[in-house]
């Protein structure tokens, strides 16, 4: 059974999403999204305000991915008699670029270094200030400038794709499990339907019609429930 996503109602003229030909400098201090953000804090942001969605961040496209590396598990797992099983972690990492991970891992190390190099820069300054050294003073409080600042665009970077990918895994695993839970709800009714005109039948007429002498209370009973499943 194929599963259709729902689009929500936006504007007729298509928009296009700001993140997908910003450059380096705008992707790095948001400046992408500060049209959105300027307009937000005038009034409140309606359904056709919102840019669509890149492709890789769409629920769609993460549950494809993910579809694709959990029937691999399911393969390696049965063809190398696994005892554990299959691991739907190992197939959410596999479901998306390890480019991803190692940005994030390398921006998320940043703020870790420039922390470092701040008390360095500090104790190489104090004693250039002390000693009048007014060139070297100059070069250590720049490196603390830029530590701090370099410090602040790695933090929000790192924050905004850990945030991202978390919503990838989260968005992939609710959608593969919507999948699984609509074929099963679609095989219970067709199940029921097929008891439903096994009952028919039976008795050779419809159950809504005049079957409370043939079937009794216990028939009544049974009709009602397959009538409130298959609804």
């Amino acid at each position: 059974m194929e599963l259709e996503y729902d689009r929500l109602e936006t504007d007729p003229k298509q928009k296009k999403n700001p993140k997908k030909t910003a450059n380096i400098f705008s992707i790095l201090s948001f400046w992408w999204v500060g049209q959105l953000l300027n307009l937000g804090s005038k009034r409140s942001l309606e359904n056709d305000d919102l840019f669509p969605l890149l492709e890789e961040d769409k629920t769609e496209t993460s549950t494809e991915k993910l579809y694709r590396t959990w029937n691999e598990e399911k393969r390696r797992a049965s063809s190398q008699g696994a005892s554990n099983g299959c691991r739907l972690f190992k197939a959410i990492i596999r479901a998306f670029s390890f480019v991803d991970y190692l940005f994030i891992l390398s921006v998320g190390l940043v703020p870790g270094v420039c922390n470092v190099l701040q008390p360095v820069f500090l104790s190489l300054l104090l004693p250039a200030l002390m000693n009048y050294s007014t060139k070297e003073a100059y070069v250590y409080a720049t490196g603390i400038c830029l530590s701090s600042f370099v410090r602040a665009i790695a933090t929000h970077q790192y924050r905004y794709h850990g945030d991202l990918m978390a919503l990838r895994w989260k968005s992939a695993t609710v959608g593969i499990v919507y999948r699984k839970v609509s074929k099963r709800i679609y095989l219970v009714k067709i199940q029921i339907r097929q008891r439903v005109n096994h009952q028919n039948s039976m008795f050779g007429q419809p159950l809504s019609q005049g079957l409370s002498p043939g079937l009794g209370r216990e028939g009544k009973t049974t009709y009602r429930v397959l009538t409130v499943w298959w609804v």
